[in-house]
């Protein structure tokens, strides 16, 4: 009897840690499914833009500098970033391109997505998308991004502007866990107008602000429209910002955030309704 109820007791114990074990192990994958809380990552890599939206799918706005690639890979592996459903190319300026090749030699990249306008380093970027066997997308206005808790939006000149390039670039615009951003990639003032004539954006949380904070972009008009309660600016500290402009924000009673002194900037939705949480690599440091 007793080597009975000692079997017995042995197989009950068994049952129940093999049962715990397969509990923990559903409940983590059901954590995990559950708890994939989107983040915008801005990367700290001088006047140059790079910057992750961190979901259940990954997407890149911009791969920054040649001069910075690798420290965009190396922030990309710091966070387990290996796949990458779109890359977003917004215009044509090797601070926005530059880091593309090493991204696509060192990540699991599904689509990269340009402008369709004509430009001679359109053609070059394609020829190596070409020859990597990378799927390419010339981007039009039903471009969006619409997963789990994020929707995005693209904004598109109205027509090419053959001197500045600048303003050929593909803002973009939408909620990320219901916080409302607006990436305003590198938009100088006369495209800002024609956002603003046709009503094509409005209050937001978070404003990427254009053109790493230079004096060519980010008109009292535009922060007013937007009226963001936080504004990141990619900047280097030297060429960038202009202090009008950091001035301009400021007078609109928005919290600054700059790469240039506090690192990396990551934003997500605070537990609160409309909280904003923000971290940055000097604090994690």
């Amino acid at each position: 009897m007793f080597i009975f109820i000692a079997k017995e007791r042995s197989f009950m114990k068994r049952w129940i840690t093999v049962s715990a074990l397969i509990f923990i192990l559903i409940f983590s994958v059901r954590a995990k499914a559950e708890g994939v809380k989107p983040e915008v990552h801005f990367m700290d890599i001088g006047q140059s833009d790079c910057i992750l939206i961190k979901g259940e799918k990954n997407y890149l706005i911009d791969t920054g500098l040649p001069r910075t690639q690798d420290k965009v890979i190396h922030y990309l592996d710091s966070k387990d970033i290996d796949n990458i459903e779109d890359i977003v190319i917004t215009h044509y300026h090797d601070d926005h391109y530059g880091g593309l090749e090493k991204i696509l030699s060192s990540k699991k990249v599904k689509r990269v997505i340009l402008p369709k306008h004509q430009q001679n380093y359109r053609d070059y970027i394609f020829s190596y998308l070409k020859d990597k066997n990378t799927k390419i997308d010339y981007i039009d206005s039903s471009y969006s991004i619409n997963e789990k808790d994020i929707n995005l939006k693209v904004i598109l000149p109205e027509k090419e502007d053959l001197d500045i390039e600048n303003n050929n670039g593909i803002v973009m615009c939408g909620t990320i866990d219901s916080l409302k951003y607006a990436f305003m990639a590198d938009a100088e003032k006369e495209r800002e107008k024609d956002i603003l004539k046709n009503k094509e954006i409005s209050d937001c949380d978070i404003m990427k602000v254009g053109h790493h904070g230079l004096d060519t972009s980010s008109t009292e008009e535009l922060v007013r429209a937007i009226n963001p309660r936080v504004a990141v600016v990619t900047c280097d500290g030297d060429e960038s910002p202009s202090e009008s402009v950091i001035n301009r924000i400021k007078g609109n009673k928005t919290e600054i955030l700059r790469t240039d002194k506090l690192g990396s900037i990551i934003i997500r939705k605070g537990k609160k309704d409309k909280e904003v949480e923000i971290m940055t690599s000097k604090m994690i440091e």
